[in-house]
């Protein structure tokens, strides 16, 4: 903006001291001609040399004047020519799809990415509103177009949008505000296809979620074998000496392990030999007194 003037008065400066010098060469030029030439000349042959070196000032100065411009303004439009190039070829080769459009929604610049993306070509959307908006979030971009003249920022934001389709693609929305050289305000969007990103965290999610409930599960069963620890019971049952033992009976088994000892077996066995003889004299005298 502060070169454009610059520009402007080096210009006009230029072709001013240009013009000048151009007089100045014609009139020193005419004036040798005439002291050379035409200095016995009479008052109506001077007047003559004067009227044309007026009009061949003139004429010189005119080629002068439209060589020079003329050059200056194909030197712009050069200018011009390479920068829409560098603009255009930047905004084909964005990996965004962009798209500038003014209040009413009307397009006015459409990206390659974004007729990829969107499955519209350039000439179906230029100079009409724009179609990927789907009717649930026309709401929401009017509140970012509010958001924008207001100088606050949008950028990076997750929304939806659809393709020709009308099926919705998810996209990371970033909105800026654009001025175009006659003042006019414009809207600059640019989104980045995210179907794959959001694909990947729902399946991270989902995967955390199960993690979460495996941890809930062990947790939980842990807390329960902590609550009804194996009970230790020890049971003496002597039968004929056996010692028989119940060894960690917990409330889940299906079975007991029982143990014979052999030092009580050994013990029981030694009082049944001790008392046999005493058994059978008891005996004796029962068949007696019958």
């Amino acid at each position: 903006m502060e070169r454009r003037p610059q520009e402007r008065r080096w210009f006009w400066a230029t072709l001013a001291l240009s013009s000048v010098t151009i007089v100045g060469l014609v009139f020193a030029a005419w004036e040798l001609v005439e002291n050379r030439f035409f200095r016995e000349a009479d008052y109506l042959t001077l007047h003559y040399l004067y009227i044309t070196r007026g009009v061949a000032s003139s004429l010189l100065l005119a080629v002068w004047a439209a060589w020079y411009v003329l050059r200056q303004r194909r030197r712009s439009e050069e200018e011009l020519r390479v920068s829409r190039e560098h603009y255009r070829g930047l905004l084909e080769a964005s990996p965004g799809a962009v798209m500038l459009y003014d209040a009413s929604l009307r397009v006015s610049e459409w990206n390659a990415t974004a007729e990829r993306l969107y499955g519209h070509s350039k000439t179906e959307v230029l100079d009409r509103v724009l179609p990927t908006v789907p009717p649930e979030k026309q709401s929401e971009l009017q509140g970012f177009l509010r958001r924008i003249s207001a100088g606050q920022a949008v950028l990076d934001v997750e929304t939806l949008r659809m393709d020709r389709q009308g099926l919705p693609i998810e996209v990371e929305l970033s909105l800026l505000p654009f001025r175009d050289p006659a003042g006019q305000e414009y809207f600059l969007e640019v989104t980045a296809d995210i179907r794959e990103r959001v694909r990947l965290r729902q399946k991270l999610l989902e995967i955390e979620k199960l993690t979460s409930m495996g941890r809930m599960a062990a947790g939980t069963a842990h807390h329960l074998e902590a609550g009804l620890p194996p009970q230790k019971t020890r049971h003496r049952v002597e039968e004929r000496g056996v010692v028989i033992r119940d060894h960690d009976s917990h409330p889940g088994a299906s079975f007991r392990r029982c143990e014979v000892h052999e030092p009580s077996l050994e013990a029981a066995r030694g009082r049944h030999n001790r008392a046999e003889p005493r058994i059978a004299a008891q005996r004796s005298l029962k068949r007696g007194g019958d």
